[in-house]
């Protein structure tokens, strides 16, 4: 996890852990002026909340040739919380379910996934996620270095399996279409029809 206290060379840390900060860097396209600012846990995870539009305070320009965190707060139950109930958060502005589609938050993935108070749109996020991970790891899916870890594969498919109300109230346009004509067998779901 990003530390303040190391990154900066402080003497002592910057904040506890709950109220961790972390640093969000730009360049100016014109200029090359680099700025930073530091921003809370909840700031930083929403791609609406960290967007920076002042212009560059040395040339006054609106393009930046770089921008970008050192590091990123880690998916927890909180701020899943926040992004499940309300449409206007998204974590990424473009494929959020492989950002979420990780081992280690798979725990928080399903509690969430089961919630009657989310979002469906966000339970389709959830969704794609799973199946993901479960394209990942699985022989046929993804080609990658990393050997595929059949155990947790099959723990999401015997999940999905067991919870096919969960695909209900989806939106058509919720996942990948190849993902789906994977995985969808394998949950005991048909294979989707060619668009």
């Amino acid at each position: 996890m990003f530390s303040l206290f190391a990154a900066t060379g402080a003497s002592r840390p910057l904040c506890c852990s709950m109220m961790m900060l972390y640093l969000q860097s730009r360049t100016c396209g014109n200029c090359s002026h680099r700025d930073s600012r530091e921003l809370s846990a909840h700031d930083a995870a929403f791609v609406e909340r960290h967007k920076w539009a002042e212009p560059c305070p040395k040339c006054g320009d609106s393009f930046f040739s770089s921008s970008g965190f050192s590091d990123m707060p880690p998916f927890d139950a909180e701020l899943l919380e926040l992004w499940a109930q309300n449409e206007n958060l998204s974590f990424s502005e473009i494929d959020e379910d492989m950002l979420l589609d990780n081992e280690e938050t798979l725990d928080l993935l399903i509690q969430f996934v089961q919630r009657d108070d989310i979002l469906e749109s966000k339970r389709g996020v959830l969704i794609s996620s799973l199946c993901l991970l479960v394209y990942d790891n699985t022989d046929q899916g993804y080609e990658r270095d990393i050997p595929a870890n059949e155990i947790l594969a099959n723990q999401i498919i015997e999940f999905l399996s067991n919870n096919h109300r969960l695909f209900e109230n989806l939106e058509e346009e919720y996942g990948y279409d190849y993902i789906k004509l994977h995985v969808y067998p394998l949950i005991g779901l048909p294979k989707p029809t060619a668009t």
